[in-house]
């Protein structure tokens, strides 16, 4: 799966973003991840996180099936894989995400579209501010 990121800077933005959008594989090298998920009926993962002072993680990880049922479908390592997998795009496009006032955001990814929505939400000089990717 390709994905796209796109950031409209804004005059608040304290940093520099690109307007150009950025394409990168994510899902693509663990097909078996993907088999796995779509043999136990997962249509949608969704993943949380916050972060602050240096520090953060990914607070939830949930699955849920076509009928609209959330799941367990994994072990502690299958679990790590995908979290990590979501960590990395979120490190690509936010670097800085658990640095400062901090941030929070989630991923949830659509298996039957192959597409993973990201929304970032990050403290900034006590101001909120709200991106979306549609990846």
């Amino acid at each position: 799966m390709y994905i796209e990121l796109v950031t409209c800077a804004g005059e608040d933005t304290p940093y520099d973003v690109s307007d150009e959008p950025s394409h990168h594989r994510m899902f693509g090298h663990s097909p078996e991840l993907v088999r796995l998920l779509r043999n136990r009926g997962v249509v949608v993962v969704k993943a949380e996180y916050r972060g602050m002072d240096g520090r953060g993680g990914f607070d939830s990880l949930w699955f849920t099936t076509a009928d609209g049922v959330d799941c367990l479908v994994f072990d502690g390592p299958r679990n790590l894989q995908l979290k990590a997998r979501f960590r990395a795009l979120l490190l690509a496009r936010h670097p800085d995400w658990c640095h400062g006032a901090g941030s929070w955001g989630k991923f949830r990814w659509d298996i039957r579209l192959d597409s993973v929505t990201h929304s970032h939400c990050a403290q900034v000089r006590g101001l909120e501010r709200t991106i979306v990717h549609s990846i």
